[in-house]
């Protein structure tokens, strides 16, 4: 009767074992996480992605979203590490954590911004109705709050139209971003 408790403590040591060096998870995850550690992750993992070290990157924020869920930095480390895995061509990984992104971000600015990306890694993995639907919201976003995206959204609608067979409405979209920088560059 009294050996019960060792078992489920020499079961729940072999489980942690386990957990410790499955593949995927760095054995050093197993334990508490700091606030310093956040911070860190944070501040190498988006330094490595403007030197474009992009599989540096991928491993620090993946392990700060992986380990300190609502830490500061954490949403904009969905985008930024979602941007890594797009530059990386791991195309099936990427619009999961921009759509993470534009979903929490909402109709905001910053959401139209993650909008861009996921229109990309949509495009790149060859879902163009996807992706034309994401440019027709950044269009509506960004006509009131920050139209210098309108002219990306118009190019990415047009290459979305054009996966769609749409090459006449492709044109009309192209001439609109066409015309919205020459208005812009003769201010």
């Amino acid at each position: 009767m009294w050996q019960w408790p060792w078992i489920l403590i020499l079961n729940l040591s072999v489980m942690n074992l386990v957990l410790a060096t499955e593949p995927g998870i760095p054995a050093t995850s197993v334990g508490p996480a700091t606030q310093e550690e956040a911070k860190l992750l944070w501040l190498d993992g988006h330094t490595a992605f403007n030197e474009k070290r992009y599989n540096d990157s991928v491993n620090l924020l993946s392990r700060l979203i992986a380990r300190h869920p609502g830490a500061p930095g954490y949403l904009e480390s969905h985008l930024t590490l979602g941007r890594a895995y797009l530059e990386l061509g791991h195309f099936e990984k990427d619009h999961k954590l921009l759509r993470y992104y534009v979903q929490a971000s909402g109709r905001t600015s910053a959401g139209a911004r993650g909008r861009v990306y996921l229109a990309r890694a949509l495009l790149a993995r060859g879902l163009a109705q996807e992706a034309y639907l994401s440019a027709q919201e950044i269009e509506k976003i960004q006509l009131k709050k920050n139209p210098e995206l309108l002219p990306e959204a118009l190019i990415l609608k047009a290459q979305a139209l054009i996966l769609l067979n749409r090459d006449t409405r492709a044109g009309r979209a192209v001439d609109s971003a066409r015309k919205i920088l020459d208005d812009h560059a003769k201010k």
